[in-house]
């Protein structure tokens, strides 16, 4: 059976108790074991595996559906060397073409916006809103050239609670066969239902990992988060799950209705239809590799961490509530507060996690730095330190692989 970290006996909150065996052997192997090697943080050549074998071979998210919520709303998000056009197109169907013209791989567009058809800028190649090539100037004596034989590429596309799920490969496996359990967990918020009320950017001199992980552990709260966080929601409060085997994670917080206010209690409508569960605490839940995501009972907030370079990273973080908060949001001035409170407070412990995983990278680049060790507030931590090995490291050439892949005992 599955139980809280620090906990022996039956966990309430888990609603697949009894399938996981005892609790255990996860945790050991945490404990007896050694942290990713610096290296891991900078090096092109791990880097390059993780871009071939995570951002362009597994289920990444890369927004939600409110962000095009009307035929030909499209958005543009890059993924390490890949950049995808996201659009409803003229069927109201939510595509994800490669943001390559087919003519000589001129991205045909950039931001976000509205569209009746996307016009390559640099020889007006022409394509429908779901990728069909519609007009290619002076190509009427290219031999055997044909239309319908240059559509844009497209990536595969889910949606999942509202959010925009994309895969480069041709064949993958459905997303839910890679979060089986975690329904059980997030169903009482209503994810699918909400909207999108504020945005932020950031462009970190971190590997992306550095980030991810920051958040995968609460063994940080005490000390980033001293002033912030740790008074409305203390360490002691927070449970890991290390027997959860799924490439998925979560860390419960044991904090009725908590919220973003500054005493941590609710301050916009509580969102309808919460179950027992989903009121008595928050999770923060992952989905590998990147996509983090915190539902509250009047809100959510999720993250996206992306490469853009062995030490480079852009992370985009939405707040979403309910249609019938956001519509009440523009005219209810108490709310109105309540809200800007939750801005003030996120982008505060923000620029703490932020201005720590900067601290870290540079450390990391230290010539005599080595590999860590796990603490039992890091046994998530460690589980997807153990799923990367498995699905990148032990791919990597010799050179590379040698002191990456395995979870070193001591």
């Amino acid at each position: 059976m599955a139980t809280k970290e620090g906990t022996s006996g039956e966990n309430p909150h888990d609603p697949r108790f009894g399938q996981f065996g005892q609790l255990g052997a996860n945790a050991r192997r945490a404990l007896e074991s050694e942290t990713l090697p610096p290296h891991a943080y900078w090096s092109t050549a791990i880097y390059q595996s993780e871009l071939e074998r995570l951002f362009f071979n597994q289920w990444i998210c890369v927004g939600r559906v409110d962000e095009v919520p009307s035929v030909g709303d499209f958005f543009t998000r890059a993924i390490g060397t890949e950049s995808v056009i996201v659009v409803r197109d003229s069927a109201s169907s939510v595509r994800a073409h490669l943001n390559v013209c087919r003519h000589r791989a001129c991205p045909l567009v950039e931001g976000r916006g509205t569209a009746t058809a996307f016009k390559c800028p640099y020889h007006g190649w022409l394509y429908t809103l779901s990728g069909e090539l519609r007009g290619a100037a002076e190509m009427q004596r290219t031999v055997g050239f044909d239309k319908k034989d240059y559509s844009l590429l497209q990536a595969q596309v889910e949606l999942w609670h509202g959010f925009i799920f994309i895969h480069f490969g041709k064949a993958p496996p459905p997303l839910a066969a890679c979060v089986p359990g975690l329904q059980e967990w997030i169903s009482g918020f209503d994810l699918e239902n909400q909207v999108t009320i504020r945005e932020w950017e950031y462009r970190l001199d971190c590997n992306w990992k550095v980030y991810v992980e920051n958040y995968v552990e609460e063994y940080h709260v005490p000390f980033v988060h001293r002033e912030t966080l740790e008074p409305i929601m203390p360490l002691p409060g927070w449970h890991t799950y290390p027997e959860i085997a799924e490439p998925w994670g979560m860390i419960w917080g044991d904090y009725p209705k908590l919220s973003w206010s500054s005493t941590g209690k609710p301050l916009l409508p509580l969102i309808k239809g919460l179950t027992e569960r989903s009121q008595s605490g928050m999770p923060l839940f992952i989905v590998y590799p990147m996509f983090l995501c915190m539902p509250a009972v009047d809100c959510t907030a999720y993250y996206l961490v992306f490469p853009t370079g062995p030490e480079t990273s852009q992370v985009l973080l939405r707040l979403c509530v309910p249609q019938d908060t956001a519509a009440a949001l523009k005219s209810d001035a108490e709310l109105q507060a309540g809200a800007a409170e939750y801005y003030r407070n996120i982008e505060t412990f923000v620029a703490e996690d932020n201005e720590i995983a900067k601290k870290q990278q540079r450390g990391l680049r230290s010539r005599r730095a080595v590999p860590g060790r796990y603490s039992k507030r890091e046994f998530l931590l460690f589980k997807y330190h153990d799923w990367l090995r498995q699905h990148v490291y032990s791919h990597l050439g010799s050179a590379e692989r040698s002191d990456v892949i395995g979870a070193k005992e001591v």
